[in-house]
């Protein structure tokens, strides 16, 4: 991905904090360089997080019909078109959620919005339903009090974002994976740069400083430039 005048060289960094930067580009040429501070502004849209349901397996090995079911993730949702006169089920409320749910409304069959919270649902001539809570051979089963399915379902797109990896931090053990980390049960290390695969703690709004008073810089934009600019002049003026 480049932005109007600011292309992106393409290139793989393999990155160890305190040490020289290994810079490796498309034709193997390597070169070194070290840093003070680094700026990853290499968004996090890379990993689609899929959640898996009880019973999905079963529910997609059963046809309907001569057709064939199937559950993706909205990263390869391409053409409504494809999904025209299907029952689709879209699971979540982010964009992506959102606009696989309007585009499909006009192309399906029967289109059901699965969501977390009922707040803000997207509008369109689909039916909103919970939580899926599991799957069946025939159905899909949704988390309220009557226990609502959805039979005759062929496609299940899921609208849920994406883990939060950073696979040149990960592989050289800068950034630590821990599933289970939540904002109020920090690890024993709290300088340990640490991924739930949804947030990066400790930070505080997206900033972590070393003990070494190096500092990254997390941002899911591509305003490096921008923040480069910030961190020469706060160091300046120190």
């Amino acid at each position: 991905m480049t932005y109007p005048g600011f292309p992106f060289p393409h290139a793989l960094y393999h990155v160890q904090l305190h040490r020289p930067v290994r810079i490796a580009d498309d034709d193997g040429h390597e070169k070194r360089r070290s840093f003070d501070r680094l700026v990853v502004a290499s968004g996090h849209s890379h990993y689609p997080h899929s959640p898996t349901f009880p019973g999905q397996d079963a529910w997609l090995r059963r046809r309907n019909g001569g057709g064939r079911r199937e559950i993706i993730h909205s990263m390869f949702y391409r053409e409504p078109q494809q999904y025209a006169n299907q029952m689709v089920v879209v699971v979540g409320l982010r964009a992506s959620g959102r606009d696989a749910v309007s585009q499909l409304a006009l192309y399906a069959r029967k289109g059901y919005h699965s969501l977390r919270s009922q707040n803000d649902p997207a509008h369109g001539p689909v039916e909103i339903k919970p939580e899926i809570a599991y799957f069946t051979p025939d159905a899909i089963a949704f988390a309220d009090s009557d226990g609502s399915r959805a039979h005759g379902v062929d496609a299940v797109i899921l609208g849920t974002g994406y883990d939060l990896r950073i696979p040149f931090l990960i592989a050289t053990g800068e950034l630590a994976v821990d599933p289970n980390l939540n904002a109020h049960h920090h690890s024993d290390d709290k300088l340990r740069l640490t991924t739930n695969l949804r947030h990066l703690f400790p930070l505080h709004q997206h900033l972590f400083f070393l003990s070494t008073s190096r500092l990254v810089i997390f941002t899911f934009t591509a305003i490096s430039d921008w923040i480069g600019l910030l961190v020469k002049t706060l160091f300046v003026s120190i």
